[in-house]
Parts: C-alpha cells; sequence; structure tokens
C-alpha cells in the first residue's frame, strides 16, 4: 500500500476548554469561529478549500480585484497574513495540515473519478494532494505576492505530507520537478 497507514491516536473528548481572552482561545476563535470551544466548523479547511476550488475552476473569471480580494480575505482567515505568527499557529496549522490529509488519505470521495465508479490509485491520489496542496500555498499566492506570507505554511503541509505518505518526499520531488518542466 502506497500510504504507510499512519492512524492518529483519537483526540481526548474530554480535552480543557481554551480561555478567553489568552491567545490560545484567539487562534481557535480564528480557526473555529465565534464558539471555539464547540468547533462546528473547520474554517481553515474551509478558506484551504475556497482556495482550492476558486483557483482551480477560475471562479472569478477576469476580476483581478474579486480574486485578489477573495485570496486576501482566504488567507486572513489562515492566520497567514495580518496575524502575528508564533508556536501555537504553527501547532494549529499542524493540526489542519493533519486533518487535511487524514481526509484525503481516507475519504472514499476523494479517491474517485467518473461519479465514484472508479477508484483512483494511491499514488494518483499522493499527487492530487500535492497539486492540491501547490494551488493553494504556491500557486495562487505567488499571483499576487503572497508566495513568501505562505511559505512557512507550505513548509508544514510539506512536513506532514512526507510523515503520511509512503514516499512522500520522492512523489513530492517527482512532482515538483515535473512543474520544472513545463
Amino acid at each position: 500500500m502506497f500510504f504507510n497507514g499512519k492512524k492518529e491516536a483519537e483526540k481526548n473528548l474530554n480535552e480543557p476548554a481554551v480561555v478567553p481572552g489568552t491567545r490560545e482561545y484567539e487562534i481557535k476563535q480564528l480557526r473555529y469561529g465565534k464558539n471555539p470551544e464547540k468547533k462546528k466548523a473547520d474554517l481553515f479547511i474551509r478558506a484551504f478549500m475556497m482556495i482550492n476550488v476558486a483557483c482551480k475552476n477560475n471562479l472569478h473569471g477576469l476580476s483581478i480585484n474579486s480574486e485578489k480580494k477573495d485570496l486576501e480575505k482566504n488567507l486572513k482567515q489562515l492566520g497567514v497574513i495580518g496575524f502575528e505568527r508564533d508556536d501555537l499557529l504553527r501547532a494549529e496549522w499542524k493540526d489542519m495540515a493533519n486533518v487535511y490529509l487524514n481526509s484525503c488519505l481516507t475519504s472514499h470521495s476523494y479517491r474517485s473519478a467518473l461519479s465514484g465508479m472508479i477508484t483512483l490509485s494511491d499514488e494518483k491520489v499522493a499527487r492530487m494532494i500535492i497539486d492540491d496542496i501547490d494551488t493553494v500555498l504556491r500557486k495562487a499566492p505567488s499571483k499576487y505576492g503572497y508566495e513568501e506570507d505562505c511559505s512557512e505554511l507550505l513548509g508544514i503541509f510539506r512536513e506532514t505530507y512526507f510523515e503520511k505518505v509512503e514516499d512522500g518526499q520522492a512523489v513530492w520531488d517527482e512532482y515538483m520537478e515535473t512543474l520544472l518542466k513545463k
């Protein structure tokens, strides 16, 4: 099997509540919204997916201003721009990368094509994940000068990818080499 099958330990449901007014609460609020203790929606994953979909589907057409504003809004939601970076934010980014990769690696819908009639190979899925990460954290930001702002989060995703995917670094390097040939 292409994926090394490392499973994350389930999170303790009795984890301590974050205290309002603390830096941890501020970061959790950025990720989960007004009531971070409820963790109703992962706004980091949402922002990541919004950038991916907008870029790949050219949702803004020829409206460069709308595209830039939308990208900036989502990068702010990720804490990439306009938010002080520290170890707590990096830990939250690492958790988001884990959640995203686990979801992609285990989701039947992510692994399927033609309305679920074909299941993609592990190698194809591994490349699709890299393409998503590259689109969100390098391609889209580089259009508007945010590539450097995204480099740290890209590094966290790359490191997490290497941990989750068997021969992840080799697959990543091969993908990047194909980009250079284009």
